[in-house]
């Protein structure tokens, strides 16, 4: 099981440096956080996802597809 630290810290200092406001960063950073503890309790690995299999689990990913 892994957890992209490095993407996630650099995903995150970008939303900083492009001046997003901190509760957006905070929100993003506690979204990524509960998603890797669901993927870790679930025994996946976050490179084993793909948006398909998140059909029917997330509506906004439905209407994207």
């Amino acid at each position: 099981m892994g957890f992209p630290l490095i993407p996630v810290v650099e995903y995150l200092n970008y939303l900083n440096t492009t001046r997003k406001r901190s509760n957006t960063v905070k929100t993003y950073r506690y979204a990524l956080k509960q998603y890797f503890m669901y993927l870790r309790e679930k025994k996946k690995d976050y490179r084993e996802i793909h948006l398909r299999r998140l059909d029917g689990v997330c509506p906004m990913v439905e209407e994207s597809t």
